[in-house]
Parts: C-alpha cells; sequence; structure tokens
C-alpha cells in the first residue's frame, strides 16, 4: 500500500469512527479481529503451528479505538514463511523458498477488512 493509499485509508476510517459516536472501538475491534482472520487465512498449513501462532497485542480486551495494535507471532520460521530465504543456513543447507507474504497481503487487504466491519456493524 503507497504511503497515499495508507493517508487516504486512515482518513476514510478516521470520518466513519468519528461518526459512530456511540461505539467506536466496537468498530475498531472489528477491523483487528478482522485482520488476524485475514492473516491467519493467508498463513499455509503444515502443522498449523504457524497460523494458530498469531495474536493480537494488546489482547483484545485493551483495544480500543485509538491505541496501537500488533498481530504477532512467536514462531521463530514465520519470516522464513512470509517473506522468503534464497541461501545457506548456518548448517550448510541450500534454500530457495519463496515467500508467501501474509503480512503484506493482509496489510493491502485492510480497506476491505474495515469496509467489511462497518458492513457487520450497520
Amino acid at each position: 500500500m503507497s504511503q497515499a493509499n495508507a493517508d487516504r485509508f486512515t482518513a476514510d476510517i478516521s470520518e466513519w469512527v468519528r461518526k459512530q459516536k456511540d461505539n467506536p472501538d466496537l468498530f475498531f475491534r472489528a477491523v483487528c479481529l478482522g485482520a488476524l482472520a485475514q492473516v491467519q487465512e493467508f498463513t499455509p498449513v503444515d502443522t498449523g503451528r504457524l497460523r494458530a501462532s498469531w495474536q493480537l497485542e494488546p489482547a483484545l480486551e485493551a483495544i480500543h479505538a485509538g491505541v496501537k495494535v500488533s498481530i504477532i507471532t512467536n514462531v521463530v520460521y514465520a519470516h522464513r514463511v512470509d517473506q522468503g530465504f534464497v541461501g545457506t543456513d548456518a548448517l550448510g543447507r541450500q534454500y530457495d523458498q519463496h515467500g508467501v507474504h501474509m503480512v503484506e497481503r493482509t496489510i493491502a487487504a485492510l480497506p476491505a477488512i474495515a469496509a467489511q466491519a462497518k458492513e457487520d456493524l450497520k
């Protein structure tokens, strides 16, 4: 997402949140949960460990409009799955693993996730 698109998206969401005088936190939580579900969906599954490890930080109960939220994982190989790895590892094994870019794709999907949250909360 380009910076101009990101700024426009932020402005659109900010405007909608201002209009939601009753409960902007509910909308923000819905967007966060939608983004979490999207990154999980984009995560390929072998054992399911990586997909199941994604979580929101802070926890959902502490999320409200205006707080910084991160989607995190503690699985050490997540970066390789997301970004890929080409080269030789510390044990001398050769890799030509292409990344699936689940984080980047989730960021690109944020406008659609927010639109769906808006629709769901009508």
